[in-house]
């Protein structure tokens, strides 16, 4: 009874350290699995996030600069043509006042002059 006792333990104890040591290595197994893959994982999104919010970034700035250039481009043109517009029509309606004040102004001389002689 006591060798029957003794072997029952024996074998008991190697089975249950066997099974244990084997489940230690499973767990250990699986917790290196779950962290490669879960740093593997996290690591492509964040690289692919990043990217694509990179993208996304320089994309969407330098449609805002574009649109800057061509308003800024766009109100240059105007500013100048309105400038030009409003400078010939100026000078234009000045130099015809001018004209018409001097040919009146010559001509009221000239004819009073002549009927004064």
């Amino acid at each position: 009874l006591t060798l029957y006792t003794t072997s029952y333990l024996t074998l008991y104890t190697t089975s249950y350290l066997t099974l244990y040591s084997s489940c230690l290595t499973l767990y250990s197994s699986y917790l290196t699995l779950y962290t490669t893959s879960c740093l593997t994982l996290y690591t492509t999104s964040y690289l692919t996030l990043s990217t694509s919010y990179l993208t996304l970034y320089t994309t969407s700035y330098l449609t805002l600069y574009s649109s800057c250039l061509t308003l800024y481009s766009s109100y240059l043109t105007l500013y100048t043509t309105s400038c030009l517009t409003l400078y010939t029509t100026s000078y234009l309606t000045l130099s015809t006042s001018y004209l018409t004040l001097y040919t009146t102004s010559y001509l009221t001389l000239y004819t009073t002059s002549y009927l004064t002689l």
